[in-house]
């Protein structure tokens, strides 16, 4: 699955809002806001290939049956249960600001496709 972010494929981009990111609504996974949707041309966005993900990360299809949004996807770092592991995405959305990247930056850089 490739999924899409609008704007540069920067560290920062690349790296959940502390303030919004961490958040999820009814049929939402917190973690960093994708979507499947293609955006227009004109519109400056990259595309990630989800398959290229390494662990922890994976990438969470919203439930719309739940109250998620068609074609949303968030990408989080997983637990060894299979849930999304709340104090590293904490981490990971706390070095957004430092200007460091975090070592899930970098799988996610790693898995760009389009930029």
């Amino acid at each position: 699955m490739i999924v899409y972010r609008t704007g540069r494929p920067t560290v920062r981009q690349l790296t959940p809002r502390p303030d919004k990111d961490l958040l999820a609504g009814p049929g939402q996974a917190p973690g960093l806001s994708t979507t499947t949707q293609r955006p227009d041309v004109s519109v400056e966005h990259y595309a990630i290939n989800v398959g290229r993900l390494k662990e922890p990360l994976k990438a969470i299809p919203d439930d719309v049956e739940q109250g998620g949004s068609r074609g949303h996807v968030a990408i989080a770092p997983m637990d060894g249960k299979g849930d999304v592991d709340r104090k590293l995405l904490e981490e990971w959305a706390a070095h957004r600001e430092q200007g460091v990247q975090h070592y899930l930056t970098g799988i996610l850089l790693d898995a760009i496709v389009e930029a």
